[in-house]
């Protein structure tokens, strides 16, 4: 739920244009513990702990991607009035 919780509040933040400059170091903080957690296992050639890890990434990875597909959908859908974007 922490890491939904973080995914969630970057994505807000740069669709509200409020203090951009804070989102980077919140979706670091987000992927930062299992990108560490993986290179210390790795280093330590711990096989399985590397692999959780890995796996613990890639579901951070997949919450930030997917917070901001949901919420750009949303806003597009709600605020922008389903209006095509002109190309």
């Amino acid at each position: 739920m922490i890491s939904g919780g973080g995914a969630i509040t970057g994505v807000v933040i740069v669709a509200a244009g409020r203090f951009t400059q804070l989102v980077g170091p919140l979706v670091a903080l987000q992927l930062l513990p299992a990108a560490a957690t993986l290179g210390v296992a790795l280093e330590l050639g711990e096989g399985e702990v590397a692999a959780r890890s890995l796996s613990r990434l890639g579901i951070d990875i997949a919450m930030v991607l997917a917070a901001g597909a949901i919420y750009f959908t949303y806003k597009h859908l709600t605020v922008h009035g389903r209006r095509q974007v002109p190309r």
